[in-house]
């Protein structure tokens, strides 16, 4: 993969550890205009890759690392006077994938938890939107996030998801490919041979499984705190704890008998009161 000057061979993450330069992928404005890139680092030793922006000017026509000073969409140049479907996906590497499947697909910058923060006003005057999620619970969250955005265009797109099937955990379009593509590395471009064969099982797969996205995805999160405890980190297991922790909190909220977070403060000076041996009087 062709390495931009301004980004180079190796990367060294905190700890003095190596990577190698792998792929680049360029981010531009709705006309084709570079405003920035993610370049891909490899583990020099194995098990281990490093992402990472590249988005502020260096005056000389390229970019240091940083993030994107304003919303940006990996794709956005695609979207000019292209006609429905457009594929939302997680990451730079499956979009890139399924763009050189010629199909319209985007993705924010930054990851699963990023989605709020795309330039989403560039999908404006499509009409249908797929989202194909990563199989695990951030990928979920992603579709979820991209799905809220979304309904927010006026007019907002007809949007469906797809989980493709046969996908292993944590699992993409790009591992949907590389099974019908064994020697493919993920990077390349997909062969001109094999891309309107590829492209219309695709489509015609997401045609036919798709579905609306669930009604409560439009709703907003739960807010209420979580009982006390050891911060969560944000891995697949967690991503089940978190929500088990807010439906049982959001449950309690709604019969009072059950909930150890509602005590009153009455109740809270009547027991301690009743502790100390003093009289409690409530005014």
């Amino acid at each position: 993969m062709n390495r931009p000057g301004f980004i180079p061979e190796t990367w060294k993450d905190r700890a003095g550890a190596f990577y190698a330069f792998t792929v680049c992928w360029w981010y531009r404005s709705a006309t084709g205009e570079p405003i920035g890139a993610v370049a891909r680092f490899d583990s020099i030793n194995g098990g281990g890759k490093q992402i990472i922006p590249f988005f502020k000017p260096n005056g000389r026509g390229g970019f240091k690392t940083d993030g994107p000073s304003k919303p940006v969409l990996f794709g956005a140049e695609r979207l000019n006077g292209h006609k429905a479907p457009v594929f939302v996906v997680e990451g730079e590497k499956v979009a890139a994938a399924l763009q050189s499947l010629d199909l319209a697909a985007v993705t924010t910058q930054g990851g699963a938890n990023k989605a709020a923060g795309g330039d989403w006003a560039a999908l404006a005057g499509v009409t249908l939107v797929y989202l194909l999620p990563d199989c695990d619970l951030p990928g979920e969250a992603y579709a979820r996030d991209s799905y809220k955005a979304l309904a927010r265009l006026q007019p907002a797109p007809v949007v469906r998801i797809v989980h493709l099937p046969e996908l292993p955990d944590k699992g993409d379009a790009a591992d949907w490919l590389m099974m019908r593509l064994p020697d493919w590395n993920g990077f390349e471009p997909v062969s001109q041979e094999r891309r309107g064969e590829l492209a219309a099982e695709l489509l015609a797969l997401v045609e036919a499984a798709s579905e609306p996205p669930p009604d409560e995805w439009l709703q907003e999160p739960i807010t209420s705190k979580l009982p006390p405890g050891k911060p969560l980190k944000q891995s697949g297991a967690t991503w089940q704890r978190l929500a088990e922790s807010r439906l049982s909190v959001s449950t309690a909220t709604a019969n009072p008998r059950k909930n150890p977070y509602a005590t009153s403060r009455r109740e809270s000076l009547r027991k301690r009161h009743a502790m100390t041996g003093k009289r409690f009087i409530c005014c």
